[in-house]
């Protein structure tokens, strides 16, 4: 046997217990088990002092995991319904998101909205301003326009008054 063999196959006292070093082929651990099996088998021979005793402790035990897993599957199917309960709650969550979402979009298209055409009505106020302050800063101005405008239309009137009598009606030009 190499030396390296030899080591790891050397026996070693742990606890008065002998233990094998199985190094590294793989073998410490079925070793192991082989040897927990056996120590349960002593165990329970000390524990139980007859055969009857011991399998009544055993379904004793069967009974009681068996109890054990149908609570646990209780637990199982109550978490799945929570779970189901959470995922319709999601989706609920999830959508009125979505419903807020549209809601807010629809919201800021009719503030953009709402801004232009107060920036429009501003530009118009803006353009008003600006005319009424022109018509009262130069009113002289205004008042002479118009002054002007009426004493042109009634000399204007007088001429066509004027040449509308002195039209005959014979001659066709001017119809009384």
């Amino acid at each position: 046997m190499p030396g390296s063999q030899k080591n790891a196959r050397r026996k070693r006292r742990e606890s008065g217990a002998v233990v094998w070093d199985a190094g590294s082929d793989g073998r410490l651990e079925s070793t192991q088990s082989k040897l927990s099996v056996l120590y349960a088998k002593q165990g329970r021979a000390q524990q139980f002092t007859t055969q009857a005793a011991r399998d009544k402790y055993l379904r004793d035990e069967i009974a009681s995991l068996q109890a054990y897993e149908t609570t646990q599957q209780e637990r199982v199917n109550d978490l799945a319904s929570e779970l189901g309960n959470a995922k319709q709650y999601l989706n609920e969550v999830l959508s009125r998101n979505e419903e807020q979402s549209q809601k807010s979009e629809e919201r800021r298209d009719r503030l953009r909205n709402m801004s232009e055409e107060v920036t429009t009505l501003k530009e118009k106020v803006d353009g008003m301003q600006e005319q009424r302050k022109y018509v009262n800063a130069r009113p002289e101005r205004c008042l002479l326009m118009t002054g002007n405008c009426g004493a042109k239309m009634q000399s204007w009137g007088r001429a066509w008054r004027a040449q509308r009598s002195s039209c005959r009606p014979m001659s066709g030009l001017c119809k009384a």
